[in-house]
């Protein structure tokens, strides 16, 4: 599907769009009235012939850059899965950034070297290294994955999906209680 077949005003919208993929924003770049911007956007992200447009142009990015899903998760994964002990030689050193391999080097986020004069003409280079955040790349990671749900799902027995929730609970005290009623013995009581 070819641009050309949208008007100038979506085919503005869609521009717009792809910058940051804000509908609202988007609609207000591409000239549509700011009071209804937000109305307008899920209007036209809904329209088959905008979104067939966006999905073409996503594709497209995605080729002539050679980013793509892969590509992400494996930046992700030196990412999440870096060892800061890789940063070293054997005898505890720090390794020249050359001496790193790709997913060493691709976790780390930046690399300053502060001079530190100690007088009688030595000076000191003092190493700081920052990593990118594991935590945040392995949430990215495990969202993508499926390990990380926002909404409750509960599985089992479908005709008491409570009882599938405390049994699913590890390290619970609670057990459930049959469902039928326990007889009370009043002889207990006396």
């Amino acid at each position: 599907m070819t641009n050309r077949n949208l008007t100038p005003k979506r085919r503005a919208f869609i521009d717009e769009y792809l910058v940051d993929r804000n509908g609202k924003q988007a609609a207000i770049r591409a000239g549509y009235s700011p009071n209804a911007a937000e109305q307008t956007a899920s209007v036209l992200l809904r329209n088959h012939k905008v979104s067939s447009a966006i999905e073409a142009q996503i594709s497209e990015r995605s080729l002539r850059t050679r980013v793509d899903a892969d590509r992400t998760l494996t930046e992700l994964a030196r990412i999440g899965f870096s060892d800061v002990r890789k940063l070293f030689t054997h005898d505890g050193k720090l390794k020249k950034l050359h001496e790193l391999d790709a997913d060493t080097a691709g976790a780390v986020a930046s690399v300053k070297v502060v001079t530190r004069s100690l007088g009688d003409g030595e000076v000191e280079y003092v190493h700081e290294i920052k990593m990118w955040d594991k935590n945040t790349a392995l949430d990215k990671i495990a969202k993508h994955l499926g390990l990380l749900s926002e909404k409750l799902i509960l599985r089992g027995q479908v005709e008491n999906p409570l009882t599938a929730l405390i049994m699913s609970v590890q390290g619970t005290a609670l057990q459930p209680v049959p469902t039928h009623l326990i007889e009370h013995d009043d002889e207990d009581d006396e």
